[in-house]
Formats: C-alpha cells, structure tokens, sequence
C-alpha cells in the first residue's frame, strides 16, 4: 500500500517556517525528501533534530551527536508530534529551546553563606 506523499501546500509551509530561523543568511538545515516526507536536520553543539512532514503529520525527534562515555550508542527523545499545524510547530520550537536549556548550578541559586557575607549576589529571573 502506497503511503500518502506530503500535501505541496505542507511542504511549502515547512520551508517558510524553517526559513524564519535562517538568521545571516547562512545554511543551517539539511533537507531530506522521499517519496512520502520531507524531513529536515537542525544541528546544535551536542544534538540533531530531525523534524519530519508527512501528509497532514509533522513531529520532531532529537538524537545526541555523541555517545555518553562508556556507551556506544547515541541517546535520543521523540519531542512533540501532531497535525501538521501552526500550534504543533510552535509546540516543537518550544521542545527544541527546552531540551537546549541547561540547568542552572545549585551553588549559583543557592550560595553558601560565606559566599553571600563576601558580598557575592546572584539573581534568577
């Protein structure tokens, strides 16, 4: 059974909303087509997200570019999924920043005390 090829319209969007991230002008994507999707390859330091269009579908994976020591595979998440809409975009924009934000360091949210009488100051907003 064939499966349904991405409707042009979707694919048009996709480009549009991937091009909105192209500050500089500069090639940051890796597109990939076959015959039933679209998918394009955004790549961070220590990850790659792969965010897949198929007829009225669009989700996002993440997969780490390198193994965790003493591992020999790389470690990976489904992020958000859903109709191919402004809202699931947006939905997996935001997973995208999330899985990127790094924890702040306990000591730097909480300073010991000598810290905070030698006159260091932290705030978090």
């Amino acid at each position: 059974m064939a499966k349904d090829k991405i409707q042009p319209q979707y694919e048009k969007q996709l480009k549009g909303w991937i091009n909105e991230l192209n500050r500089w002008g500069k090639d940051k994507f890796l597109w990939r087509y076959e015959e039933d999707c679209t998918e394009v390859y955004l790549f961070t330091h220590g990850n790659r997200y792969s965010i897949v269009a198929r007829a009225t579908y669009l989700g996002c994976q993440v997969s780490s570019r390198k193994p965790r020591p003493g591992e020999d595979w790389n470690r990976g998440n489904d992020l958000a999924d859903g109709k191919f809409n402004e809202e699931t975009w947006n939905r997996i924009l935001r997973d995208i920043i999330s899985y990127e934000l790094k924890s702040i360091s306990a000591y730097i949210l909480n300073p010991p005390k000598s810290a905070v009488l030698a006159g260091a100051t932290s705030q978090v907003y």
